[in-house]
């Protein structure tokens, strides 16, 4: 079964502009219409991705490891498959070294965006704890939680800052909200209000 045809280019296997989110799109497709047609093409995609998977550069959730592993992380979740795990385990440990690296005395909140910074990483790294290992992870993303929340109570509590912060997902507030909606919606509720 051949999918398409494309030539190469730098991002083709990223959740943003490649691959991954073809992925993601052929699982969506899939859960809301139960055609199989749908998985059969993410089963084609997914063994592409695996293949491609030592040709990406970036950690980051947009372009880079951390998108991927997310949308391949999905894929688990309707396949169950041992060997996909297998490769998902072996593959998490470069994010969570990466993740564990971040320099935590930094100060701006852009160090922390969604798409390109570390709330995307810690993201991936909350879907896998999530489907595949409860406990794993905890500890470290339950102190990133707090680092960004201590970092957005600082940002607010300076009421002339809010203007001048950035919107984008990429490299902004939006993102970090999203991060936080999709963390923990109610545990988060105060700090999104003052966002809104």
């Amino acid at each position: 079964m051949t999918i398409r045809t494309t030539h190469t280019y730098k991002y083709q296997y990223s959740l943003l502009f490649g691959d991954a989110g073809y992925l993601w799109l052929l699982l969506h497709l899939f859960s809301i219409s139960k055609n199989q047609y749908y998985l059969q093409l993410a089963n084609v995609s997914a063994k592409k991705l695996i293949e491609n998977y030592d040709t990406l550069e970036e950690i980051d959730f947009a372009l880079g490891k951390s998108g991927f592993l997310l949308s391949l992380i999905k894929y688990y979740q309707f396949t169950n498959d041992n060997t996909l795990k297998i490769f998902i385990h072996n593959s998490i440990g470069e994010i969570y070294h990466y993740f564990l690296q971040r320099d935590t005395a930094k100060e701006s909140i852009l160090d922390y965006s969604f798409a390109h910074e570390y709330c995307g990483i810690a993201y991936a790294l909350f879907a896998y704890s999530k489907v595949l290992e409860p406990s794993m992870f905890y500890n470290d993303l339950h102190t990133f939680h707090t680092e960004l929340k201590k970092l957005l109570e600082k940002v607010t509590s300076n009421t002339e800052n809010l203007g001048n912060l950035q919107l984008s997902w990429c490299k902004g507030i939006s993102g970090i909200i999203l991060y936080l909606c999709m963390y923990d919606c109610d545990g988060n509720k105060d700090i999104i209000s003052k966002y809104q």
